[in-house]
């Protein structure tokens, strides 16, 4: 088991930080360099506790598809979804946001994951895999800064 944890603080407080991570618009939004889009699932506006959505999008080379199903949720601290269907033999990732000072959120993105390869996992894992969740991870924590920081959000959110 393989495990990423990219952290970020935003000056917004946590449930509008909580809420924006969990638009499946602007999920769509931010993830538009990868050509993911969802095929089936919940399509837009927030997901919720046991809802599934399935991603198709273009990693490492190839198209992929993810069908992943939160499955804890504890507005605005956490929530959790983990793959029902797809490329890893297990992931989850977890999405932390702990307000500060009233005035600032530190949102923390914890993946483990299992390539499920045998004895090149560890090796694909490492290699190949991990840096690219880290840039897609770092990359969507940076547009989630952006909009949170500046109007943005309100795209997407009601206030």
């Amino acid at each position: 088991m393989t495990e990423l944890i990219v952290a970020i603080t935003i000056r917004a407080p946590a449930a509008r930080c909580f809420d924006l991570a969990r638009s499946m618009d602007f999920h769509q939004h931010s993830m538009r360099t990868t050509g993911e889009r969802i095929v089936s699932g919940r399509s837009s506006g927030l997901i919720e506790l046991h809802e599934r959505v399935e991603f198709e999008g273009s990693h490492l080379g190839m198209t992929r598809r993810l069908e992943a199903e939160i499955c804890k949720f504890e507005r605005p601290r956490r929530f959790v979804d983990r793959q029902k269907r797809g490329p890893f033999k297990s992931f989850q990732h977890e999405h932390e946001f702990e307000e500060r000072e009233g005035t600032h959120t530190q949102m923390t993105d914890r993946i483990q994951f299992d390539v499920g390869w045998g004895v090149l996992r560890e090796m694909v894992g490492t290699i190949l895999v991990l840096p690219h969740l880290r840039r897609l991870l770092t990359r969507h924590q940076k547009h989630l800064k952006d909009a949170l920081e500046g109007n943005e959000w309100k795209q997407y959110l009601k206030e």
